[in-house]
């Protein structure tokens, strides 16, 4: 199933540039044909698709992304506040039994890891306005 998660997620990445029409649907198909032969069958993955239409807003947010409109100093700036610092020490609490088993597997280490989840997702606090896989 984390496969299948995967897969969700790297269709908006593999179809961002296809995102109109046939081409997205010729994507998408594309896409089902590399997860049955991961072993996902069309029946799930037809059935988490149902429903899913190419949205071009992504792309246009994807140019406005803060971290190209804004001076590098005045960005990086941003991302660190007292608060971030306090749910960042929290989270290597928390989670050091993950944190640690993903860097002997991938060689991460544990305060790089939860320093890109911070300036990523705000550790969970600020999600968006998009619905999200996962």
């Amino acid at each position: 199933m984390g496969r299948f998660l995967l897969l969700l997620g790297l269709i908006a990445v593999s179809c961002a540039a296809n995102a109109q029409g046939t081409d997205f649907r010729a994507c998408v198909q594309n896409l089902r044909a590399d997860a049955s032969g991961q072993g996902i069958s069309n029946q799930t993955f037809d059935s988490a698709l149902k429903g899913v239409e190419p949205d071009p807003s992504v792309l246009e947010a994807m140019d406005s992304q803060p971290e190209f409109k804004t001076p590098i100093w005045d960005y990086l700036a941003s991302l660190v506040d007292d608060q971030r610092i306090a749910d960042g020490k929290a989270r290597l609490e928390q989670w050091a039994s993950v944190l640690d088993a993903a860097e002997q597997k991938f060689g991460v280490d544990p305060p790089g890891k939860v320093a890109g989840w911070g300036g990523e997702w705000v550790i969970g606090k600020k999600q968006g306005g998009r619905p999200r896989v996962g």
